[in-house]
């Protein structure tokens, strides 16, 4: 698959979600996530893994002081090198910006998750295709974690109906790993 065709279509889909109107955002966000905290995957789960949202992507943050006020674990990302590593959180200010792309994460300090013990592992991306394959912002994190890990977990993801692919282009990889679960708004 030509990179160029996937980085393409990755400008395209931050393009429609940087041009998403807040009113629409607002809404949409509330949208997906009554849908998760109504869903089974809320319900019957504990130890969810999650990232913290940037200002175009769906709302997680929400949906982090939701599961932990459940009394749910939770773990965000940290970056180690060109790798993730998750770590447990109790609240909001257990992470800090320290990294170049300004995206917070744990502490440092913070306890490390063995990856077979996350129930639902819920993946940021861009855009996604009919056949549940996604794409992320380009550098490969979550990829190289979900085929380096012994992850069996579900793969869920949130996303905004306009970040479909309506072109018929392939661009899957034989690198890139399906998710299971999609929950949109309507």
């Amino acid at each position: 698959m030509n990179r160029n065709i996937k980085q393409q279509l990755r400008n395209k889909y931050l393009q429609i979600l940087k041009n998403i109107s807040a009113n629409d955002k607002r809404q949409w966000d509330e949208e997906i996530y009554q849908q998760f905290i109504n869903s089974k995957y809320f319900a019957n789960n504990q130890v969810f893994a999650l990232y913290y949202s940037l200002s175009y992507e769906v709302n997680t943050i929400k949906i982090i002081t939701t599961l932990l006020a459940a009394k749910k674990k939770v773990a965000l990302p940290r970056m180690n090198g060109n790798n993730l590593d998750f770590f447990y959180i109790d609240s909001l200010s257990d992470l800090v910006v320290d990294n170049q792309w300004k995206i917070y994460q744990p502490k440092v300090n913070s306890q490390k998750v063995n990856i077979t013990n996350i129930d639902v592992l819920i993946l940021p991306l861009v855009a996604f295709n009919e056949d549940y394959y996604r794409i992320g912002h380009g550098k490969g994190y979550y990829d190289r974690f979900l085929s380096k890990s012994n992850f069996k977990g579900l793969k869920l993801v949130l996303a905004y109906k306009v970040q479909k692919v309506t072109e018929k282009i392939k661009f899957v990889n034989n690198w890139d790993i399906a998710f299971n679960v999609l929950i949109t708004n309507t």
